[in-house]
């Protein structure tokens, strides 16, 4: 089996993970919009049953996020031929957009900073908990679109990896 090969295999099983996560994350997403946007009010009055609902919400663009940026990406720039070393993530964004996967490395730097955000302190005032859910709200179409384009980009070299065994198979 060929770096290549391995690559692609990776890819698959990144692919198949995230997308558990992302149809997850569709579903939530549309189950709370009628929500949005909320006002510290409104996260004062939530039921348990809708916090654990956003809760998930949150937990699950983070972990979308997060596979796209450090799983993804990168085994779609390495399959795209690109030396990682010394690339920071910055790069990878950078790369994602040349290659359409990212409308933009700088908004994409803006869902890290956020999803940063989420991951490291879930804020205890209603003010700070309604901004944080409505930033997640609205950046969750941009994460689930960035995962729509990968999948798209990575579909593109299994097509071109199969019309390259086509080739090789015929007789000559």
């Amino acid at each position: 089996m060929t770096v290549t090969d391995e690559l692609r295999k990776l890819l698959t099983a990144q692919l198949r993970a995230l997308t558990v996560v992302a149809r997850r994350l569709t579903a939530t997403h549309r189950r709370a919009a009628r929500l949005f946007p909320l006002t510290a009010s409104a996260v004062g009055q939530l039921d348990e049953r809708t916090i654990e609902s956003l809760d998930a919400m949150v937990k699950r663009f983070e972990q979308l996020q997060n596979g796209l940026q450090d799983q993804l990406f990168r085994t779609l720039a390495l399959i795209e031929g690109e030396d990682l070393r010394d690339r920071t993530r910055r790069d990878v964004a950078e790369l994602m957009e040349r290659i359409g996967v990212l409308a933009s490395a700088a908004d994409w730097a803006e869902l890290a900073i956020l999803r940063n955000r989420l991951a490291h302190a879930y804020p205890t005032d209603k003010r700070r908990q309604a901004r944080v859910l409505n930033d997640t709200f609205k950046a969750t179409d941009l994460v689930l679109a960035a995962f729509e384009r990968a999948t798209s980009r990575a579909r593109q070299h299994a097509l071109q990896r199969r019309r390259e065994e086509g080739r090789s198979k015929r007789p000559k």
